[in-house]
């Protein structure tokens, strides 16, 4: 389901409402990059971008920042 949420993450962007991305479309964001499924964390990276711009610093900074920087520290190949 992760997966498919991701594939179509712009559908999903257009249909959640601006306040509801930091609830609802973050946390699943986060396990994404928790993932040992390398695919899902470079859909989940390359889905980023869309939406980082309606989070606010602290999210960024205390949520994704750290699971980005552990896939980077682990040696995939991503």
């Amino acid at each position: 389901i992760l997966l498919i949420t991701l594939r179509n993450m712009n559908l999903v962007l257009t249909k959640t409402p601006p306040t509801d991305i930091k609830e609802h479309i973050l946390p699943m964001v986060c396990r994404a990059l928790e993932s040992d499924t390398l695919e899902i964390q470079e859909l989940c990276l390359t889905s980023l971008p869309s939406f980082a711009d309606s989070l606010d610093n602290q999210s960024i900074k205390h949520q994704v920042i750290p699971r980005i920087r552990k896939i980077c520290l682990d040696g995939s190949t991503i």
